[in-house]
């Protein structure tokens, strides 16, 4: 029996977790958090239909008990404590990681619409979800600004992404960091990963080697770098991972397979 404690932020985001304990031909025991209390459920009646033997492998709880081994998602703060929590059992333990992009000023205009999916899909939350651009030196950022007129309106159509977009750049402007605003986004030049709700962080490069440095320096960091190349992900599909891109770059079927 394996325990699965999905992350919170993007509903369903535990059901890869979940097929790989069913073909691997485990038990699952899920904890669901409170804002996934429905579709993931949905998708295991629709699994029921496919086979009532997986569907009767799933047991969603409350409480974690009798457990073998763990699969866990969460923040940095909540993997230690998993960390502890779970110590004694076989486990996966992933925390906070973030998704980039790296840009050369020659994307085409479907690259361009390609990385707005990247960006603001599930309002940039999860982490393949693009929250920083690295850019050439000599590229403008305003631009930027105009890239993705598509997004504003579904962006807007949400209060609490409006909030946010009104808090963060309250805080900009009070503590005075240069940024560049529309009505539904900021871009702030920032070395840091982790990007605000309805912000962008970008940071400048100046070649080749100066760049691979950068993404180097921010690996263990990183979810997936999108962009042109060997190892990156195709303007477009960050949202898109198929069944054998496992998170964090750990073999979730491999773990699963060598458990007794």
């Amino acid at each position: 029996t394996v325990a699965l404690v999905p992350a919170a932020n993007v509903p369903a985001v535990g059901f890869h977790d979940l097929l790989c304990i069913l073909a691997a031909g485990h038990r699952a025991q899920v904890r669901l958090s409170d804002r996934d209390a429905v579709l993931l459920p949905w998708m295991l009646d629709r699994l029921q239909e496919v086979s009532r033997a997986w569907r009767e492998r799933v047991e969603l709880v409350e409480r974690l008990n009798g457990f073998d081994a763990v699969i866990a998602t969460g923040s940095n703060n909540s993997g230690r404590y998993f960390d502890h929590y779970f110590k004694q059992y076989p486990h996966i333990i992933r925390r906070n990681r973030q998704s980039v992009a790296v840009l050369d000023g020659t994307e085409t205009t479907a690259e361009m619409e390609g990385l707005g999916q990247d960006l603001f899909l599930y309002f940039g939350l999860g982490c393949r979800s693009v929250g920083k651009l690295f850019l050439p030196r000599e590229m403008a950022v305003k631009p930027l600004l105009e890239a993705w007129p598509d997004w504003r309106q579904p962006l807007l159509d949400h209060s609490a992404y409006r909030h946010n977009y009104d808090y963060q750049r309250t805080l900009l402007l009070l503590n005075n960091t240069p940024h560049w605003a529309n009505d539904y986004y900021m871009v702030v030049e920032s070395e840091a990963m982790a990007a605000p709700l309805a912000t962008i962080h970008v940071e400048r490069y100046a070649d080749a080697a100066d760049l691979l440095q950068r993404l180097q320096r921010d690996a263990a960091q990183t979810q997936i770098v999108v962009g042109r190349g060997d190892g990156r992900v195709a303007f477009g599909e960050a949202q898109k991972p198929g069944p054998s891109e496992y998170a964090d770059g750990v073999d979730t079927m491999a773990f699963l397979l060598d458990l007794d």
